[in-house]
Order: C-alpha cells, then structure tokens, then sequence
C-alpha cells in the first residue's frame, strides 16, 4: 500500500511505502520534492527586528524567513557598513545577533535568502536609543 503525503508548509511531497514485516516496524521511506518551483519571496513585515525599539546594551535578533522552493540560504550585511564585532549568525544563518549594541549599530541591515533559481534582499533599520 503507498500513501502520498502533500506538505503545504514545505512544498515537498512525502511517498511512505508500508509493508508488513512481523519482526519489527520497518518500512522504506522515499521522499521527492515538488517538481514545481516556488517563487522566493519574504513574508510581510520580513526581515524583523527583535525587539524593534531596542535601547544601547540590549541584545536584538534579527530574523529573516523566505518561503519558497528550492529551500534558500541567507546571508546578513549591513548597508554602508561592517557588521558590528560582537554580530553572530545562528538559525542557519537566518538570524543575526547582535549582543551588547551601541547607538553606532544604528543602520540599514540586509537580508539576502538565495536559492538555485533567484536572489532576494529585504532590509530593516535598526534605531537604538541611548541608555
């Protein structure tokens, strides 16, 4: 018996094949993906800062998130300038931490979520108010 398994959320489709085996619970598991691709795209109010009116010495999250398919990868810079020294990238690279921000921090930081298909950028500013 095959079942065909469609995934919104993930736009693959999952093919689990069972067969009976008396000595235990195994089966072979084939997954494909969707043959048709998914326009990238940001969802609404992405990239996103956390939280959004952060004051000097605070950590703040910046998080990107594009759906579509094939599955992309990201990449944070920050416009006109470095990334701050104390930035780290965790989430699979979707989110950029900013640890201990100083009012300089302020700015335009760029998300880039890329797949074999198409680049994206979005971008947030980052105000910071002074302690």
């Amino acid at each position: 018996m095959t079942l065909l398994i469609a995934c919104i959320s993930s736009l693959k489709s999952i093919r689990f094949s069972f067969h009976q085996v008396k000595s235990g619970p195994f089966f072979p598991l084939e997954v494909s993906a969707n043959p048709n691709n998914q326009q990238l795209r940001f969802p609404q109010g992405f990239p996103k800062a956390y939280p959004d009116t952060p004051i000097a010495g605070d950590k703040v999250k910046l998080e990107c998130i594009a759906f579509g398919y094939p599955v992309s990868t990201y990449n944070w810079t920050r416009k006109n300038n470095r990334l701050p020294a104390l930035a780290t990238i965790s989430s699979n690279g979707r989110v950029l931490v900013l640890n201990r921000i100083k009012v300089e921090d302020e700015g335009e930081y760029v998300c880039t979520a890329t797949n074999e298909k198409v680049s994206i950028t979005g971008s947030v500013i980052l105000n910071i108010q002074a302690r």
